[in-house]
């Protein structure tokens, strides 16, 4: 697939291209959010984000898992959304072992409570890691993926923890990397829809500190817009 960028230098280009320099961190761990909402600013309609974005929105999520050593979703997005192996095409699989990364990105899950849907898919697959961050740890039901629980009560136990670590939400899960300031990049999907529903949330519930972004590229994909974001540091 091919997008066009508007933003810098305009012209055609496709995610790989565009992500291949986005683990030359130099060490330091990078946290990317990316997500997808109405041009109303609305982040589910009808209850989930599926509906809102198309291809290119659909391209960009697999190509972002494909370079990212975890992914963090937060227990509702879990619940809301079909969650099964992370990366599911082989070629992206064989890309990432070239690469000299894992085959597949661990799942890195945020339950307070370890209030989990174990019936999701992504429980049931054996060569998806799996990583529960919990205030109150217990028992883990028998599932086929291997997981790992993590005690703590912030998310700041991360930083640093994987290279590149990917959160695909939900808002409250936003709200919470910003207000700790652990936020560096914000890729969001601008889905040519209007939601209409006041009630439904946007991309961060919730209160926290405000950040100021820095516009890092505008991609079009035939109705959809595509924008990439550093997210200005508080330190």
């Amino acid at each position: 697939m091919v997008f066009e960028r508007l933003h810098p230098r305009p012209g055609p280009v496709t995610a790989p291209e565009l992500l291949a320099g986005l683990r030359d961190g130099g060490g330091r761990g990078l946290i990317l959010l990316n997500m997808v909402a109405t041009v109303d600013g609305r982040a589910t309609v009808e209850g989930g984000s599926r509906g809102i974005g198309g291809a290119g929105d659909r391209r960009m999520f697999a190509e972002l898992r494909a370079v990212a050593d975890a992914v963090l979703v937060g227990t509702g997005t879990l619940r809301a959304e079909p969650y099964g192996r992370l990366v599911r095409s082989p070629e992206r699989r064989a890309r990432r072992v070239a690469a000299g990364m894992a085959e597949d990105p661990t799942a890195v899950l945020w339950s307070r409570r370890l209030d989990l849907p174990w019936e999701a898919e992504l429980f049931s697959v054996a060569s998806q890691p799996v990583v529960v961050i919990c205030d109150e740890p217990g028992p883990v039901p028998e599932v086929a993926a291997p997981v790992t629980l993590l005690p703590a009560r912030s998310l700041g136990v991360l930083r640093g923890r994987f290279g590149v670590l990917l959160c695909e939400g939900g808002p409250r899960l936003n709200r919470e990397l910003l207000a700790e300031g652990m936020l560096d990049e914000l890729f969001l999907t601008l889905g040519p829809r209007l939601g209409g529903d006041a009630g439904a949330p946007g991309i961060v519930d919730g209160a926290f500190p405000p950040a100021d972004l820095e516009l890092r590229w505008v991609l079009r994909h035939a109705d959809e817009l595509l924008l990439r974001y550093s997210v200005a540091s508080r330190a």
